[in-house]
C-alpha cells in the first residue's frame, strides 16, 4: 500500500497502528523513516506499548546496524551518500547475510525523503522480499508538499516504480491544525492547491498565529522569553512549548535563552519541564502545542525555498504559532501572509 498525504494528515499514527498489528500477527516487521527526531519518538511508542517483533530506526541508522557497518569520525556528506551506502549494499548483496536482512512487512515513513537518493533507495529495497511485486509494505509520504531540498525529478521516478505495484490511499484531511492556521500556511507557502479538503479539528480563532518584530538579536530573546512567561501564566507547560529556528545552521536562540535561565534543552535529548529547541527542518515529522518561530529573516536568493518552509513550521503546531520575524524582513512576510493586498 502507498499512502500519500499532506502534514497533519496522520499518516505516522497509521503507520504505527498497521506495524503494531503487522507485528502482533507474528511478522517481523520494521517501522523505517528519514529523520531522527521522528524515529526517536516512534521508538518511544513502540517501547511504550512492549511490541514484540516490530523495530525502529532512521534509515541510515538501520541499515549501519543490519550490515554492521560504522560511519568514521566526522564522517562528511560524500560518506553517507556514497562511501557508507555502497559498504553497506555490498553486505546487503553478499551471500552471508543476503535475504537474512528481509523482514516479513516494511511500513516506510518520509518516503520522499528516501526516494530522493537513490543509492539509498536501492539499499533500502533489499530489506523487501525478493522484489516490490511479492513484498508486503506500507510506504508513507508527502509527495507534493513536503519537498524540501529533495530532488523531484528523482522522487517521481522512483515513485513511479512503487506505484506499479501498490494500491494508492490519499490522506485529505488535516487532523493536527485548526483551520485558521491551515488557512495561513497555504497562503505563505504559496501553493497553488491546498495540501487538505478539510479540516477535522473544530475552534482555535484568530490568536492561533502571531508574529512580532524585533530590529536586533538581543530583542528577539527579550521577546521569547516573554513569550514563554506569558504562555507559562496562561496554563502552558514547558514541556508544550517548542521554539524553531528557521535557519538551517544552530543560532545564538538556543545558548542565549540559557543563559537568561530559561529552561530549554535539545529537542533531541528531551527532559521533563523544560522547553524543546530545534531548527525547522530536524523538527519534520514532530508536531508541539505552541511552536515559536524564531530566526525569520530572508536571502534573496532563496525566496521559493524560505516560502515552502514555512509549511513545515507551521504545521508542527497543534495549538498556537508565533513568529518572532526581523524587522527588515516584515514587508516580504507581510506579503506572503497577504498575497492579494
Amino acid at each position: 500500500v502507498l499512502v500519500s498525504g499532506g502534514a497533519g494528515t496522520g499518516k505516522t499514527l497509521i503507520g504505527l497502528e498497521v506495524a503494531r498489528r503487522k507485528a502482533e500477527s507474528g511478522l517481523r516487521v520494521a517501522y523505517i523513516c528519514f529523520n531522527r527526531l521522528l524515529a526517536q519518538w516512534i521508538g518511544q511508542q513502540v517501547e511504550k506499548n512492549k511490541t514484540p517483533n516490530l523495530i525502529t530506526g532512521t534509515v541510515n541508522s538501520l541499515l549501519n546496524e543490519m550490515t554492521d557497518t560504522h560511519p568514521p569520525q566526522r564522517a562528511g556528506e560524500s560518506w553517507w551518500e556514497f562511501e557508507g551506502l555502497n559498504q553497506i549494499m555490498e553486505k546487503l548483496t553478499s551471500p552471508s547475510l543476503g535475504g537474512l536482512a528481509r523482514f516479513d512487512y516494511l511500513v516506510v515513513d518520509e518516503l520522499q525523503d528516501i526516494l530522493s537518493k537513490p543509492l539509498l533507495w536501492d539499499c533500502l529495497k533489499e530489506l523487501f522480499g525478493d522484489t516490490l511485486a511479492n513484498s508486503h509494505y506500507l510506504l508513507m509520504g508527502d509527495f507534493e508538499h513536503q519537498t524540501l531540498s529533495v530532488d523531484m525529478e528523482t522522487v517521481l521516478e522512483n515513485l513511479g516504480e512503487i506505484e506499479s505495484h501498490s494500491c494508492h490511499w490519499k490522506l485529505q484531511e488535516n487532523c493536527r491544525n485548526y483551520k485558521e492556521l491551515g488557512d495561513l500556511t497555504v497562503k505563505i507557502s504559496g501553493f497553488d492547491t491546498p495540501p487538505w479538503v478539510g479540516y477535522m479539528r473544530s475552534g482555535g480563532g484568530f490568536d492561533v498565529a502571531s508574529t512580532k518584530l524585533y530590529p536586533n538579536v538581543t530583542d528577539q530573546i527579550d521577546l521569547l522569553e516573554q513569550e514563554i512567561n506569558s504562555l507559562e501564566r496562561q496554563g502552558y507547560k514547558l514541556t508544550d512549548i517548542t521554539v524553531l529556528s528557521y535557519q538551517s545552521y544552530k543560532s545564538n536562540v538556543f545558548e542565549s535563552l540559557k543563559g537568561r535561565g530559561v529552561s530549554i534543552v535539545d529537542a533531541e535529548r528531551p527532559e521533563a519541564n523544560c522547553v524543546n529547541y530545534s531548527t525547522v527542518k530536524k523538527f519534520k515529522g514532530m508536531e508541539s502545542p505552541v511552536i515559536l518561530l524564531a530566526d525569520v529573516y530572508f536571502s534573496p536568493d532563496e525566496i521559493e525555498y524560505q516560502s515552502r518552509l514555512f509549511y513545515t513550521a507551521l504545521t508542527r503546531s497543534t495549538e498556537r504559532v508565533v513568529i518572532f520575524c526581523k524587522e527588515s524582513a516584515k514587508y516580504t512576510l507581510s506579503n506572503w501572509m497577504n498575497p492579494s493586498d
